[in-house]
């Protein structure tokens, strides 16, 4: 595990901002759009997503159909395909700075810092909590 970033000795979140920020902005879009889409919904997702990037790193067969309920299906395509940008591995995308490109092991982290806020927001606000709280600071 290479976290080069990680060991400046700064909190996670100003290192990693760009990153959970691109996350949680897919995740409010789909919320946005599905507006039925309660935290539990963004717990699952984002569990699905961390099997599928420890998947990665452990050269498992990549799951394909996680069969997921609506509209987790269309939150998971959103995520997934925002931390595939931030990897840069999309091809309109390629130009992405070397230097601002994450590794896999950083996206699971963002994704596992991202479940801990919607555990707590959840905690605190709710069914849907983390998902109103988030939208407040997402454009």
């Amino acid at each position: 595990m290479n976290l080069t970033r990680y060991s400046t000795g700064k909190d996670f979140e100003d290192i990693y901002i760009d990153v959970l920020q691109n996350i949680e902005a897919a995740i409010v879009s789909v919320f946005r759009s599905h507006p039925m889409l309660i935290d539990h919904d963004v717990m699952n997702t984002l569990d699905a997503l961390i099997m599928h990037y420890k998947n990665t790193l452990r050269n498992l067969p990549i799951k394909t159909d996680h069969r997921l309920p609506f509209p987790n299906d269309i939150l998971y395509a959103e995520v997934q395909h925002m931390c595939e940008i931030r990897l840069g591995r999309i091809p309109e995308f390629e130009d992405i700075d070397p230097l601002t490109a994450v590794s896999v092991d950083e996206i699971l982290l963002c994704l596992k810092r991202i479940k801990l806020s919607v555990k707590k927001w959840n905690n605190i606000g709710g069914r849907q909590g983390y998902l109103t709280f988030v939208q407040n600071y997402v454009l």
